[in-house]
């Protein structure tokens, strides 16, 4: 199984990805869906126009993370390939889907303010019209075959297969199974808001070959000032504070209590202050220091927290409420749709075929990992 990844990472290492204006000297097949190939150039085509792929790939160091860029792009490209057929497949009038999507490349026009702005524009990404007309065209029938297989769009017989109505005996039992649950999303819809915190940051940089046990020393000095009423914690911030943190007041946004790590420092010490210190309590200076991706020391700071605000949960909404239903209805829905997307998707990759095999766990994985953000 493992031979064809091996055979297309030879093919691709050390091959730098091209914009689309600049093709290779040559090219070669890469990966196959359903009845469309993948060539080594629709991989540059990718990596060029997807902002995501493309900051990973500048951001890569050696040829190792460059080719899980462009293996990573293969992916994307043969589940994009599959859904794009699965449109297709449905029947659309050709002729409707190109009035369609002449429609939507005049709308882009038109939003980018003119033909000269929108070739100035797709010049600037190494774009031509035509293809955006076929991005267009692609998202026309990918979004088509995603709608009628969660029942927002008529299915291949022309009607709605899919019962998407929420009955109120369903909603209720949701609303009990949410009240007690230990996700925060489902408190979150049936109104309930967990208790939170709001927690301030003093942060004074150590310059590189600055002794730190004397900016120890200052930092602890400006703390006494504080504890002793001399001055207020903003006040510091605002004097002595990293920049960074300064124009934000010292203020970090309030994470729940279960979420600390949200701050640059998860230590006990921090912890024990946001579940049971006073409004007004600090920490003793805590030491941070912060590496870049190759291990090198970036930045090295003391840091001190106050305890700002607390800011009380909120509980769960009645469910006589219509403002409760709606959102809790809403939230149903998004959750149903996901499933039911996820499952004909799984069901038509199974009838797709699909080279290099293994990519169809690979697919399926992506697509779960998106899911989890």
């Amino acid at each position: 199984m493992l031979t064809s990844t091996l055979l297309l990472a030879s093919l691709l290492l050390g091959q730098e990805p091209a914009p689309r204006f600049v093709p290779p000297p040559y090219d070669f097949v890469v990966g196959v869906a359903g009845n469309e190939v993948v060539l080594r150039t629709d991989l540059d085509v990718m990596i060029h126009e997807n902002s995501e792929l493309k900051q990973r790939y500048e951001r890569a160091r050696t040829q190792k993370e460059r080719l899980e860029v462009q293996l990573d792009s293969l992916s994307a490209l043969l589940e994009q390939l599959v859904m794009v057929q699965a449109g297709s497949d449905i029947g659309f009038d050709p002729k409707l889907v190109e009035q369609l999507t002449n429609r939507e490349f005049k709308r882009q026009i038109e939003r980018q303010g003119g033909y000269r702005a929108m070739s100035a524009a797709l010049a600037e990404q190494g774009m031509t019209p035509a293809r955006l007309k076929e991005l267009n065209r692609d998202r026309l029938l990918s979004e088509s075959w995603r709608r009628s297989r969660i029942g927002r769009a008529p299915g291949p017989t022309g009607r709605v297969t899919v019962d998407r109505y929420i009955r109120p005996g369903l909603l209720r039992m949701y609303y009990d199974a949410f009240v007690d649950s230990r996700v925060q999303a489902e408190r979150e819809a049936v109104g309930q808001v967990d208790p939170q915190v709001r927690i301030q940051l003093l942060q004074i940089n150590v310059p590189p070959g600055e002794d730190r046990d004397r900016v120890l020393r200052n930092i602890q000095a400006l703390v006494d000032t504080y504890q002793s009423g001399d001055t207020t914690f903003e006040a510091l911030v605002n004097q002595y504070g990293d920049e960074s943190v300064r124009n934000l007041r010292g203020v970090a946004p309030a994470p729940v209590l279960d979420r600390l790590g949200q701050l640059r420092h998860s230590s006990p010490e921090l912890g024990e202050l946001a579940r049971e210190g006073e409004v007004g309590a600090v920490t003793r200076p805590l030491w941070l220091e912060i590496t870049d991706g190759e291990g090198r020391v970036r930045t090295q700071a003391w840091c001190v927290y106050r305890l700002a605000e607390r800011i009380p949960a909120v509980p769960a909404l009645p469910f006589e409420s219509r403002e409760l239903q709606a959102k809790l209805r809403a939230y149903l829905l998004k959750i149903l749709d996901e499933e039911r997307e996820d499952a004909a998707f799984a069901a038509t990759l199974a009838d797709t075929y699909i080279w290099p095999e293994q990519y169809r766990r690979t697919i399926m994985e992506s697509r779960a990992e998106r899911r989890s953000r």
